[in-house]
């Protein structure tokens, strides 16, 4: 992984929480907030991408985002009282008042904060406090986009009988820590995770796709997978370049035969898998899923009309 993310050291970093904009510095949480105890939170990642040639920073399918956090917070009983546009303008805020430009990742965060007035001790949803946050800061490439190596990991996908895989909640990612770190110790990039059933589910924290026989390929939504922005992003290109992709089960021996692999994630975008295991995939430029990477790579910068409808410029 390339970690080249810029942590807010700066004090006078703003960012927005409990209604208010306020500096990095003075944005905490205390010990007991129900959130950080219980993993009751439910979160966003959108990236905002820098146009050099119009000055501008685009924002990505922020709508598409904000309403899928209104959604998860819902799930978890959290009040959120904005609207998609609302949040997108507060978020245009913060941008502007940090005055970024340059690529940069926000990360919305809707949680659990205290207990009510009477309220006994105790895990719950209802007589809680809810708060929100919202914080931007630089990010360039977060991952290489090529020669991405995974391994299956020996930790199942979190079942959505037991956690609905349709919202961002902040505790289910303990699954996707404990797969990643496995992975990192074993000398691979990512894990992917199958599902109880044994079938492909996600990779940490990206959906994942494979390539046969010039088919585009990745487990449905009843795998117990996320709907992923990105994910949902590659059905369009595919279809304006008449590229077949489909929603199917996918066994752990489809990874291995498949003819390629790739990941997709806001973080990620959309990464090259050369290795599942011990199993090579064969590296070409003019692959498929080369192509949907480098179409992603021009939508975001706005130099595919077609999909101009998915960036919100903030300046």
């Amino acid at each position: 992984m390339i970690n080249n993310i810029v942590s807010p050291v700066n004090k006078d970093w703003i960012v927005f929480l409990d209604g208010e904009y306020l500096n990095f510095s003075n944005a905490t949480f205390l010990a007991n907030t129900q959130a950080l105890n219980y993993g009751t939170g439910t979160f966003e990642g959108i990236r905002a991408y820098w146009d050099q040639d119009n000055n501008q920073l685009n924002l990505f399918r922020v709508h598409e985002h904000y309403e899928r956090l209104i959604q998860s917070a819902k799930t978890l009983k959290i009040e959120l009282p904005y609207t998609s546009q609302e949040l997108t303008d507060i978020t245009k805020n913060i941008i502007i008042k940090n005055g970024f430009k340059q690529d940069i990742y926000i990360r919305p965060l809707a949680l659990k904060k205290s207990l009510m007035p009477g309220e006994k001790f105790g895990v719950k949803l209802s007589g809680v406090n809810s708060t929100l946050c919202i914080n931007a800061l630089p990010m360039g490439a977060y991952a290489k986009k090529t020669a991405f190596k995974c391994l299956i990991s020996k930790w199942r996908r979190v079942s959505n009988a037991a956690i609905p895989s349709s919202a961002k909640i902040t505790g289910t990612y303990v699954n996707s820590a404990l797969a990643h770190e496995d992975a990192k110790e074993n000398g691979f990039d990512d894990a992917i995770m199958l599902n109880e059933q044994g079938m492909c589910a996600e990779a940490s924290t990206s959906n994942v796709f494979i390539v046969k026989d010039n088919c585009v390929i990745t487990p449905s939504l009843s795998a117990g997978i996320l709907n992923g922005i990105t994910r949902q992003s590659v059905f369009d290109i595919c279809k304006f370049r008449n590229i077949p992709c489909i929603e199917s089960e996918i066994q752990q021996k489809d990874l291995y035969e498949a003819d390629g692999c790739f990941l997709t994630g806001t973080g990620l975008e959309i990464s090259i898998v050369s290795q599942i295991d011990n199993v090579s995939y064969i590296q070409k430029e003019d692959s498929i899923a080369n192509v949907i990477a480098k179409d992603y790579q021009e939508i975001i910068r706005g130099r595919i009309d077609k999909f101009s409808h998915w960036l919100n410029p903030v300046y």
